[in-house]
């Protein structure tokens, strides 16, 4: 089984966001990516993280294991999940849709939400 944590992370002006993701397999680090980009706020680093792992697990051939996926953002995991709406014109839409199309290539993909402090080893990546 593959467990993916990520988290996202801005500066305090909003003008640099960075996103991180740390994919374990049966305990085992096996990977562990983070990547700086333009402006954004919380949700918007949160689907950059998402986007991310998912491109980087497509890329690798995981898309037939099973994968859990752990965030600390309740929103954007309820989001991911059908929960919550994606809405039209916000900063993150582009993004939160992509995300939506990736999440489709992959046969059993679980979303869950954890508390900041289970997810510390993707927060400390994340920050700037």
């Amino acid at each position: 089984m593959i467990i993916v944590h990520s988290d996202g992370s801005h500066s305090a002006d909003h003008q640099i966001t960075k996103s991180a993701v740390v994919v374990h397999r049966d305990d085992v680090l096996l990977y562990t990516f983070s990547e700086i980009q333009g402006e954004g706020w919380s949700d918007v680093s949160e689907y950059y993280a998402i986007r991310l792992g998912l491109s980087k697990l497509l890329a690798l051939g995981l898309e037939n294991e099973s994968i859990t996926w752990y965030n600390d953002s309740q929103f954007v995991i309820r989001q991911m999940l059908g929960v919550y709406k994606i809405r039209k014109n916000k900063g993150y839409t582009a993004l939160a849709l992509e995300c939506v199309e990736l999440k489709k290539a992959f046969k059993c993909l679980k979303w869950r939400w954890i508390p900041r402090e289970q997810n510390k080893e993707a927060d400390k990546l994340s920050k700037l």
